[in-house]
């Protein structure tokens, strides 16, 4: 997909939005409670995907694959990993002798 926006920018927009959209979620009485155990900053709007703070580390595929297929298209580790797992499994059914467990 051409576009002149490079994928760590975008990446870092996909951990943005998803910061943005956890803390979007938290009920004001939840926030009472991240309050009282000292949890602000694991709640913090920084904090991507999997809780990654760095946009340039990857940890915890299935968080990306769920987050891609959420919606946010600008989750490239998610696209990537989603594609290359239809991949497989459309080759292993394709082999009669394969197993796809």
């Amino acid at each position: 997909e051409p576009s002149t926006t490079s994928a760590l920018d975008r990446m870092r927009k996909a951990h943005l939005a998803y910061g943005e959209e956890r803390r979007g979620l938290i009920l004001p009485e939840d926030w009472d409670y991240i309050r009282d155990r000292k949890w602000e900053a694991a709640f913090s709007a920084n904090r991507g995907v999997a809780g990654i703070r760095n946009p340039a580390s990857v940890k915890c595929l299935h968080a990306h694959v769920a987050h891609y297929w959420s919606g946010c298209k600008d989750n490239l580790v998610g696209k990537w990993v989603a594609e290359n797992v239809v991949k497989v499994m459309q080759s292993k059914a394709a082999s009669p002798t394969s197993s796809l467990s």
